[in-house]
């Protein structure tokens, strides 16, 4: 059995919660976010509620606690949810860079360059992507916990919106083995045209 690091001692960067919010905002319109609010456990609503900083590190168990309960509000309470906020994350995260990177089409340099920037956002784990081909590839993390698969999902779908943004087309990606299960990596198999 894998043993995962303490998920209490993990940090991320703001812009998952900052990406959260204006997903449910955009998504979901006027209201709904309120209606997260309300339906977030106290502390966790302190910490995202107010002024949150992109640059700034929060715990990863708030973020998937927000995650799970824009889930079980907005959605069907199934965790899927997850890939719609990864997917928009994916988009709305876009810098210059990534736009350069872009508009060259090659998901295959902009995934294999996605390692370098994992601890940009997260303070643990370690991200790897292997196979990358013009039809597909797999991405693994280790060395993380993600709390809840809705993390999981949302990493997913992070990953499957940027290789639409990079052109690609018929994008499916898959989450066949996590940390969660025991398994020793969060494993992501994306196939595209």
């Amino acid at each position: 059995m894998n043993v995962l690091p303490n998920a209490d001692e993990i940090t991320a960067k703001g812009t998952l919660i900052k990406t959260s919010l204006a997903f449910v905002e955009e998504r979901f319109g006027a209201g709904a976010l309120e209606k997260v609010m309300a339906a977030l456990d106290p502390e966790v609503r302190s910490k995202v509620s107010g002024m949150v900083l992109s640059s700034a590190r929060y715990p990863v168990p708030v973020i998937a606690a927000l995650l799970e309960t824009i889930d079980r509000v907005l959605g069907r309470g199934d965790l899927q949810l997850g890939w719609e906020v990864g997917k928009f994350a994916g988009e709305y995260e876009v810098t210059l860079f990534h736009k350069a990177v872009f508009q060259i089409g090659k998901v295959e340099y902009f995934l294999k360059a996605a390692p370098m920037t994992w601890g940009f956002y997260y303070s643990a784990g370690k991200m790897r992507a292997e196979e990358i081909t013009a039809s597909g590839g797999r991405v693994e993390v280790r060395d993380f916990n993600p709390v809840s698969k809705v993390m999981c999902h949302r990493s997913g779908g992070w990953m499957w919106r940027t290789a639409e943004l990079c052109g690609k087309k018929n994008v499916l990606v898959r989450h066949p083995e996590c940390l969660l299960d025991g398994h020793p990596a969060c494993i992501w198999v994306a196939s595209w045209t």
